[in-house]
């Protein structure tokens, strides 16, 4: 596995399957903001997912 040193993110942009945005962050401004965001974002996404019907999850 690679590691990276991002400095900065403008956002976190959650998609659907078929590539139509759900939700963004807003712009982190410090490292733990930005682990913050991706936290809530897999949150937002784990949710999204138990929400749809079995047939329409994705693999």
């Amino acid at each position: 596995m690679l590691a990276y040193n991002v400095e900065t993110v403008p956002c976190f942009v959650l998609l659907q399957p078929d590539g139509r945005a759900v939700c963004k962050t807003p712009a982190p401004r410090s490292r733990q903001q930005m682990e913050a965001a991706l936290a809530e974002m897999v949150e937002h996404a784990g949710r999204l997912a138990r929400q749809q019907p079995a047939g329409k999850r994705s693999k």
